[in-house]
């Protein structure tokens, strides 16, 4: 259990705040290296408490229920607090949490936000002025809800006394990080051996890589025009643009394009639009016009019929088909690998 208000202790008390429908990997990555932590050190240097808004027990995304040990309202103090939250990263927030981690912020607690648990702080204006990150997913509806935070791509972002992830093994990474920074590198080196993990990355690493680009130390200038598309959604670029970009001739870019997609420029970059498409249908309450003209498309009347061609279904269908309440279980990005050919749109 956390500590009352006035106890004294040598060890960080932590408390990890699960909304409904959190994912149990970026939960259990947070407790095994606490654990692990304190078994090589010899002696308790984290303990670890589960929070809920009203101290009644959550269900994960994976269907488990877990009992939790306070509420938001319970009077117990911490030194750092893990917000672990869902699929569906607007749900959950409410006056009452954004009102908990505003006076836990006040009281010097270290706040981190794992994979969309970065909504939560950035609701509570704690990230204005400031870089964050979160899943990749969910990264678009970040940045569209949250303006005024600079939001970038990482696995995890250290401005303390504000920490984000985007979850699952970069939670891995941010804590290794930190448990080098308190308690040396030794002790965080036994620890990702205990995971089997010996390579943890570094906080500016890729959350992702382009599924099925080769690894080479040179450029790849079809790795690199894919990063360009994914980055350029609103206002795609021409394909001439993408080619100078990566300093290859268009003629050749086409070449290689067709021989490691097999399917042209033109289609791959179609089908990285309606991939943003589906993920903001599925994690935001925008518009379905407002949605076609963030993903680059010319009217909703051209996105709906181009969405219907590639996903059988019309963007209004999916969403209510594949809501956050009936999927909340499931990641809802279908990977498109490389060696998979698209129809035009």
């Amino acid at each position: 259990m956390p500590r009352a208000v006035g106890t004294r202790q040598d060890f960080q008390e932590v408390g990890i705040f699960l909304a409904p429908q959190y994912g149990l990997y970026d939960l259990v990555p947070i407790i095994e290296i606490f654990r692990i932590a304190n078994q090589n050190a010899g002696r308790r240097l984290f303990n670890w408490s589960f929070v809920s808004e009203n101290g009644n027990p959550v269900e994960a995304g994976a269907g488990m229920s877990l009992s939790v040990d306070s509420s938001i309202y319970s009077d117990f103090t911490f030194d750092l607090i893990f917000i672990l939250a869902c699929n569906d990263p607007i749900s959950f927030l409410s006056k009452r949490l954004v009102s908990w981690i505003q006076r836990q912020n006040a009281h010097g607690v270290i706040i981190a936000g794992v994979n969309t648990g970065a909504f939560a702080i950035a609701d509570a204006g704690l990230l204005n002025g400031r870089r964050a990150t979160c899943h990749w997913e969910a990264l678009p509806l970040f940045s569209e809800r949250y303006p005024d935070v600079e939001a970038v791509e990482r696995r995890y972002v250290l401005d303390l006394p504000i920490l984000t992830c985007a979850g699952g093994i970069s939670v891995l990474d941010m804590l290794l990080n930190l448990i080098e920074r308190e308690h040396g590198p030794v002790l965080a080196g036994h620890v990702a051996n205990g995971l089997v993990y010996p390579g943890f990355q570094r906080s500016d690493a890729a959350q992702r890589a382009p599924i099925g680009a080769e690894t080479s130390e040179r450029a790849d200038p079809v790795k690199s025009a894919i990063a360009l598309m994914e980055i350029n959604i609103e206002s795609p670029l021409p394909i001439d643009e993408l080619a100078t970009q990566v300093k290859t001739p268009r003629r050749n870019l086409e070449r290689e394009f067709r021989r490691k997609t097999q399917s042209s420029i033109g289609e791959y970059y179609l089908r990285v639009r309606l991939e943003r498409a589906r993920e903001m249908l599925f994690y935001s309450k925008e518009a379905i016009s407002e949605i076609s003209l963030l993903c680059g498309f010319s009217s909703p009347a051209v996105f709906s019929r181009t969405f219907r061609q590639h996903f059988s279904l019309s963007p209004s269908d999916f969403r209510a088909s594949f809501s956050a309440a009936e999927m909340a279980r499931f990641r809802p990005h279908v990977t498109w690998t490389l060696s998979r050919r698209t129809n035009p749109g």
